[in-house]
């Protein structure tokens, strides 16, 4: 699919979780924004799209799947393909609600950086300049710096069980619990992909901006950007389209569990957004930054954010909250994200990187 500066965002199905409040506005006024959109793509590279999307749900047992395609920033081809609740029939559509997992990292480190304009936040910092108190059980993580989280070179382990709460204290407590984690290696000195580093850098939004990690996000991204239905957790509305996650197993289709863990909502464990609202988020990356209304970043830090800063294989790399590679032929920016029953994919491919 050769397509100048396009941009793919596709959301799979999910399960439910912890919710920020804010206003929803009701999809019943826009019920026909949430149908395919016909944009300018030629019919045979919609068939093509549409014989890819299907082979590979049908292969991965995915009962439903949503898609938005961005060219020169504005959506060309939008549509749902599917079911978002098998129980029900109801169909997926581009305004379903999904958890999208990790593609969140891309928007922590993103509030990261505004932090980081505004002078609160160095980059080249220790974390304990910003929590005191923290340490691993090696006595290795008061070593550890702000640049190092973003780009999975921590050492920070990959992963450790979680409590799965929902209060306000979630997050601090996770965090303080990494006192009894060890470091994998020495900071700097590799690269392991870490969830337990993205709720660090969670907290230090938290600490340093003086709000919550969900209010800020909400007030500094998701709100700017016009994603009208992203949230920390499923909305508290009823017209709200949520979708129904899924896992295959033992040969069946089967209702996936809710996850409830605020303590790692910095990594993406409940985030819940639409291709709709994604397609606001990655246009606004596309336009170094500039959302409809407002910037939410400048075109100097998304170009840090851009840049690879780890080595993950002999051909790919990690920057700040993105993963970067080639894909088709062609340098590409991406993230995925997974949770139990659902996930996301965001690929885009920009002319060149922010000036």
């Amino acid at each position: 699919m050769m397509m100048k500066r396009f941009v793919l965002a596709a959301a799979l199905s999910l399960g439910a979780s912890w919710s920020t409040a804010h206003a929803e506005p009701s999809l019943e006024s826009c019920s026909s924004c949430c149908l395919e959109t016909e944009g300018s793509l030629s019919a045979q590279l919609k068939e093509r799209i549409d014989k890819f999307v299907g082979e590979r749900m049908q292969h991965g047992h995915i009962p439903g799947l949503s898609l938005v395609v961005l060219r020169e920033g504005k959506p060309v081809y939008v549509r749902g393909y599917g079911s978002s609740n098998l129980a029900t029939g109801e169909s997926m559509t581009s305004c379903s609600l999904v958890s999208i997992g990790s593609t969140t990292k891309s928007m922590t480190a993103l509030a990261l950086m505004q932090l980081v304009e505004q002078g609160q936040v160095d980059l080249e910092a220790p974390v304990t300049r910003y929590i005191p108190w923290f340490q691993t059980a090696d006595g290795k993580g008061s070593s550890i710096l702000v640049k190092q989280l973003l780009a999975h070179t921590s050492g920070m382990p990959a992963k450790s069980l979680l409590e799965g709460t929902t209060d306000a204290g979630a997050l601090e407590r996770r965090v303080r619990s990494f006192s009894q984690l060890s470091l994998a290696f020495p900071p700097g000195q590799g690269w392991m992909y870490s969830n337990t580093g993205y709720a660090v850098l969670g907290l230090i939004v938290q600490r340093v901006s003086g709000m919550s990690y969900e209010l800020y996000l909400a007030s500094h991204v998701i709100h700017p950007l016009m994603m009208k239905h992203t949230t920390f957790g499923p909305p508290e509305g009823t017209t709200a389209p949520l979708a129904q996650g899924y896992v295959w197993t033992r040969g069946e289709t089967r209702p996936a569990p809710m996850l409830l863990a605020r303590e790692q909502h910095p990594a993406g464990s409940s985030t819940y957004s639409s291709a709709r609202d994604v397609s606001s988020y990655l246009a606004a990356l596309l336009a170094k930054g500039q959302g409809l209304h407002s910037r939410v970043i400048t075109p100097e830090s998304l170009r840090e954010m851009w840049q690879p800063a780890a080595a993950t294989s002999a051909t790919g790399a990690y920057g700040y909250g993105w993963e970067l590679g080639s894909m088709f032929g062609r340098q590409a920016v991406y993230h995925d994200g997974s949770v139990v029953g659902s996930g996301s994919m965001f690929r885009s491919w920009p002319r060149a990187l922010p000036r």
